[in-house]
């Protein structure tokens, strides 16, 4: 009978009489390979052991921790699997605190139901797909969400990822932990973004989320957002005031962009109460308002005001209002007023590049040539050869000087 045996038959003859260590002698002798070899043996070994109910849990890892040495590649894991099988659960859990394999480890203690632990090994990994896969497995597994956000928040890691997770799966879950951790930043955000998700049409319910999200960065001791959801809140007020008056909508629009439509709206007096109010700086108000009288193309009265004593807004944010609006004449009365830096910025900006470079030779300034050389070449300008011309003549002069 022996002559008829092949190689794996008189290995599998050895297992099935429990002559292991045989067994693996000639699996390493004939040079099996070690899955279908020597592995294998040891795990029929391992398998009767826990199929055998007379022997103990504790008996029974001794002796299969006592193998790791001389098997190293010996997986708990698969073990535990097999104890699951004869409903040695207990033991199943023992044997995977032997598991070298954290992932084998996890995924174990997850089939046993031991959430706290699975957690705590995933967390242990560090390793984000474990963790998410732990956490989806024990959410679908739990009655009630609450009691896995009790077990969870003692697990800083895997707390984080499942708070990202419920962010954009489950908002309102996101909004309970917070309220149940005395997360008041979190809460904030929350009402925050619910105030910005919120229609343009429910500017009660958008007023409602900004003053909840104020609220909570106040108790979160958080002055610089609270002052800020502060002044949101009475830009809102303010804007929702607005729309009833004009029958426009206001609501989201910007500070910048309220106060301009006060002043077309000509509620100049308005403007400036929220100029207070809002602590808006002198320049930045004049900069709004001379934008509103551009857009109503009032430039006789913006002429008059720039000419001013105390006029703002500096000449060269006052020539871009103009180049915008296509009052390219407007712009040129303010050379007169223009530094030699200043008037050749507004020469180059009405495109007037042969008088601005005609400035830049008296100041034998040639990197400002430069500049205006590489703007014609830019704007394809008839004047190039000419602020060529001048530009070579500038370096010429330099060099022979």
């Amino acid at each position: 009978m022996f002559k008829d045996l092949t190689f794996a038959g008189l290995i599998e003859y050895l297992v099935e009489c429990g002559e292991y260590s045989a067994a693996v002698a000639c699996s390493k002798c004939l040079r099996v390979d070690e899955e279908e070899g020597v592995n294998r043996v040891v795990m029929h070994w391992a398998t009767e052991n826990v199929k055998n109910e007379s022997l103990s849990d504790d008996l029974i890892v001794s002796q299969i921790h006592a193998k790791s040495t001389e098997f190293p590649n010996l997986s708990k894991a698969a073990i535990a699997e097999v104890a699951v099988k004869f409903k040695r659960t207990d033991l199943a859990a023992k044997l995977l605190n032997y598991e070298s394999n954290l992932a084998c480890q996890v995924l174990m203690l997850v089939t046993l139901g031991r959430k706290e632990k699975a957690l705590a090994k995933a967390a242990q990994s560090r390793d984000p797909e474990l963790i998410y896969f732990v956490i989806l497995k024990l959410i679908s597994s739990v009655q009630r969400l609450c009691d896995f956000d009790l077990l969870i928040r003692n697990f800083d890691l895997p707390f984080t990822l499942y708070k990202l997770y419920i962010r954009e799966d489950n908002p309102q879950q996101l909004k309970y932990v917070f309220e149940e951790t005395d997360d008041f930043l979190g809460q904030a955000e929350y009402h925050l973004k619910c105030c910005i998700g919120q229609s343009l049409f429910d500017v009660t319910d958008k007023i409602e989320s900004a003053k909840m999200a104020r609220n909570c960065f106040t108790v979160a001791k958080d002055d610089f957002f609270s002052t800020q959801t502060t002044d949101y809140l009475k830009l809102l007020t303010l804007q929702a005031e607005m729309e009833e008056k004009y029958g426009e909508m206001f609501i989201d629009c910007s500070l910048h962009e309220t106060v301009k439509r006060l002043f077309l709206a000509n509620e100049a007096a308005r403007a400036e109460e929220m100029q207070k109010q809002f602590k808006i700086s002198d320049m930045q108000f004049a900069q709004w308002k001379a934008e509103a009288l551009a857009q109503l193309s009032k430039w006789q009265e913006l002429e008059v005001w720039s000419k001013s004593r105390n006029f703002p807004v500096g000449i060269r944010a006052l020539v871009e209002l103009y180049a915008n609006h296509g009052q390219l004449a407007e712009a040129r009365k303010l050379l007169p007023r223009a530094s030699q830096d200043d008037k050749v910025w507004i020469l180059m900006k009405l495109g007037d590049f042969e008088e601005a470079a005609g400035i830049a030779v008296q100041r034998n300034d040639e990197k400002c040539l430069n500049r205006i050389l590489s703007l014609c070449v830019v704007n394809k300008s008839p004047c190039h050869s000419a602020v060529q011309a001048m530009r070579d003549k500038c370096v010429g002069s330099k060099r022979g000087g």
